[in-house]
């Protein structure tokens, strides 16, 4: 997961701090690539990082020195990014929650977070952008990625050799670690609860899976359709995809969604729907006539997903091997669940515009 340059670069810095002096001839790259056996490339990208920080500095014709290096500041700022696609994904009480886990690990210890809303945005393509700017002048230590972007922007941060942690989903193929809730053992469950109560045609509202199908991505809703078709195989119940509909959680989809399922002509004698607002309208349009079930009565740890995000995060900054690249967090029963709003204190800003 960390490049070789960056694992060459550790090494080096810890040779330059036990056995180097202010002022002393360095190794040159020949050398570095016989002892290592990495390639010229891998040195010379890792001598330009030590270069940067003040470990080593090159006096043309004559080699490469020790220099007076500057130990990171204990009490220095670490700015963290948090990425949303959008502004209105704060309005989600699990959302606040997650910050909430998040600043309560990170008290005491210097972090201080910008939260982006992509709005729509291309971080490769917005080059005015605060964001973008952030990510290449490397004045973010983290980024924290909590919802669907595309590819080619993770890569960009990436490519920059910033520590990302991927939220409530992942991406095939892209070596970041990721943290889900066990959405697969809750799709399971809850379909298997509805069959066991006498239901067999039972609907489904999820989240935007097209979309993270043509992303590559592992999402909430494809986690959660993987268990709700797995317990309709093991009932021997066919799947029936007619009766599948994916919302972009907006008001006017979820309407969408549940108007299309009562125009089916078979009907559906249960519906189970994965997102709060979209539950309330369902009940709504449908009445007594259909059972509805909302999800939320199962639940994960927002909180604990905010701390595991940190602890992977610091893990990742401090140049640690992360080993586990997806990391789950389970699903528990919980009848009294409590919504938590978080106040964005000095520590929390956003970017404008």
């Amino acid at each position: 997961m960390i490049p070789n340059y960056i694992r060459l670069k550790k090494i080096l810095e810890k040779e330059i701090k036990e056995n180097f002096n202010v002022g002393d001839l360095f190794y040159s790259q020949n050398y570095l690539m016989k002892k290592y056996g990495y390639s010229g490339i891998t040195v010379i990208r890792a001598l330009k990082e030590l270069e940067k920080q003040g470990y080593i500095y090159r006096i043309k014709g004559k080699g490469t020195y020790v220099g007076r290096f500057k130990e990171e500041d204990e009490k220095e700022v670490k700015n963290i990014g948090i990425l949303f696609s959008t502004i209105e994904s704060l309005r989600n009480p699990g959302v606040n929650e997650f910050l909430s886990g998040i600043k309560n690990h990170s008290k005491n210890k210097n972090y201080h977070f910008v939260i982006f809303p992509l709005g729509g945005r291309s971080i490769e393509g917005e080059k005015g952008s605060l964001f973008r700017i952030s990510i290449e002048k490397r004045e973010l230590k983290g980024v924290i990625i909590a919802d669907f972007i595309e590819r080619k922007n993770i890569l960009f941060i990436k490519e920059k050799n910033i520590p990302v942690v991927l939220v409530g989903h992942g991406y095939e193929g892209i070596d970041i670690p990721y943290i889900l809730p066990d959405f697969e053992f809750l799709g399971e469950k809850i379909t298997e609860e509805l069959i066991k109560n006498g239901y067999r045609r039972i609907g489904l509202i999820v989240g935007p899976i097209s979309q993270a199908k043509k992303l590559g991505a592992i999402s909430l809703s494809l986690l959660f359709l993987k268990g709700y078709i797995n317990a309709l195989f093991k009932n021997k119940i066919l799947y029936d995809e007619t009766i599948v509909k994916e919302s972009n959680y907006t008001i006017k989809d979820g309407e969408r969604c549940v108007k299309e399922i009562l125009k089916l002509k078979e009907p559906i004698d249960s519906l189970i729907v994965i997102e709060e607002k979209t539950a309330k309208i369902a009940k709504k349009i449908i009445g007594k006539k259909i059972f509805v079930k909302d999800i939320h009565n199962y639940n994960f740890s927002e909180k604990e997903m905010g701390k595991i995000t940190m602890e992977i995060m610091e893990k990742l900054i401090s140049g640690e091997e992360v080993f586990e690249k997806s990391i789950i967090v389970p699903i528990k029963e919980n009848k009294n669940k409590t919504k938590i709003y978080i106040n964005f204190e000095k520590n929390f800003v956003f970017e404008r515009g």
